[in-house]
């Protein structure tokens, strides 16, 4: 199941669109495999940063390319003279990259930050994707859909 990974011209080359939802499981060796359209819309280098949310029970996958780009331009900023938050970015940041199969291992504490068992659940998010356990996706869902009609439900006065 999923939806299609699009790219669109830019002045520095391409850039990706990340959409749609996908569902895998984990191999016996903790591996996910990566959609191949999203996998083609990464421009070289062809890896993954990896960073656990910390609002939500998830992991952020962006390519290293976008990260790299958006860190070289705060280097000037006092923010990334901060040693700590240096630390920290370091420290929760994993460098992935996939197999000729388009799988990616992911590191246990980042497993066990996400929930991920078994299921896993890839989603797009426009400029990234996320990993979610499939319990706390489930539950996630389940607290939107409750959002939005309470919302509705407010607007209406009801």
């Amino acid at each position: 199941m999923g939806k299609t990974g699009l790219m669109k011209r830019t002045d520095d080359g391409f850039t990706h669109l990340f959409i749609g939802e996908y569902r895998h499981s984990l191999d016996s060796r903790k591996r996910v495999e990566i959609p191949e359209e999203w996998r083609k819309s990464i421009r070289p280098p062809q890896r993954l940063l990896a960073i656990p949310s910390s609002h939500e029970r998830c992991i952020y996958l962006e390519p290293a390319a976008d990260v790299v780009a958006r860190l070289e331009k705060l280097a000037a900023d006092s923010l990334t003279k901060d040693t700590t938050f240096n630390e920290l970015i370091g420290a929760h940041t994993t460098l992935l990259e996939w197999d000729s199969s388009g799988r990616i291992r992911l590191p246990d504490a980042l497993l066990a930050h996400a929930g991920i068992v078994r299921e896993v659940r890839l989603i797009g998010a426009l400029s990234h994707f996320e990993l979610w356990g499939e319990e706390y996706a489930i539950q996630r869902a389940a607290e939107e859909m409750r959002d939005t009609v309470r919302t509705k439900l407010d607007e209406l006065g009801i």
